[in-house]
């Protein structure tokens, strides 16, 4: 009742435009080059800042804040040497991410959201964590929260989407992606109009999960998919045997690593 009243009140709110894995993959492709071509500590530190919110915003579903309010702490590594010892097949690790009491979905689990340290597709959180801790020891050491810069200043949705996100989408556009082009700047249709948060990331990545996109990656079941974003939802309503379902970290890793 509420959304139709909405929608004939012109109140309905309009969900940002979804990135899509070819958008994710660009903005990889580019941080990887220009990461390899710089010696800048500082510059270093931005990249691979960026680089991870990229990974990590497209791997995880997490919302903005539950992203930009990650301390180091709340992040571990599994080293695909050591994938074995945490139940995990030879030579697959992960990346286990604890939200934020506030959030979180169930407060026995040892993790919130777990993604593989290497996706199907290639994206490797793992990697770029990392490489973000190598940088924040170098030049920031004092650092509390993940995504801040070594003045102190901490990162949030809308600058890294002013600083980031749109203009490799604007550069993106101009080497002919096709997704991108009807977004031509005029009033209402610019790319910031449209990608105007981090939901943009949530909601491609879930719909990327839907279908195959290349032949490592297959499509994810409704219960894989239910399962990484479970946090979100209410326990109460879930169907009975969902909620009594006991997926192991190797079974809640499956979707990153054979589907993303």
């Amino acid at each position: 009742m509420t959304a139709g009243m909405n929608k004939r009140l012109g109140t309905a709110s309009t969900p940002p435009t979804a990135l899509s894995s070819s958008m994710v993959q660009f903005m990889e492709d580019y941080y990887s080059n220009l990461w390899e071509g710089t010696t800048c500590p500082i510059l270093l530190h931005e990249i691979a800042s960026a680089a991870l919110v990229n990974i990590l915003a497209w791997t995880s579903w997490a919302r903005s804040r539950e992203l930009f309010d990650l301390r180091r702490e709340d992040l571990e590594i599994i080293l695909p040497s050591m994938g074995p010892r945490f139940g995990l097949p030879e030579h697959v690790g992960a990346v286990l991410i604890t939200l934020q009491e506030s959030t979180k979905g169930d407060q026995a689990r040892r993790c919130d959201v777990p993604v593989a340290f290497v996706c199907g597709s290639g994206f490797s959180p793992g990697k770029w964590l990392q490489r973000l801790e190598k940088c924040t020891a170098r030049v920031c050491p004092g650092n509390e929260f993940l995504f801040q810069d070594p003045t102190g200043k901490r990162w949030d949705s809308a600058s890294y989407r002013a600083d980031h996100l749109i203009p490799l989408l604007t550069k993106c556009r101009l080497k002919g992606e096709p997704l991108l082009a009807p977004y031509d700047g005029s009033k209402g249709n610019a790319l910031k109009d449209k990608f105007y948060s981090m939901g943009c990331y949530r909601q491609g990545g879930q719909s990327s999960v839907t279908h195959r996109r290349k032949a490592s990656i297959r499509i994810a079941t409704p219960a894989e998919s239910y399962e990484h974003g479970r946090w979100k939802f209410i326990g109460k309503n879930e169907a009975m045997p969902v909620h009594y379902t006991e997926w192991t970290l190797a079974d809640r890793l499956m979707i990153t690593l054979f589907c993303m």
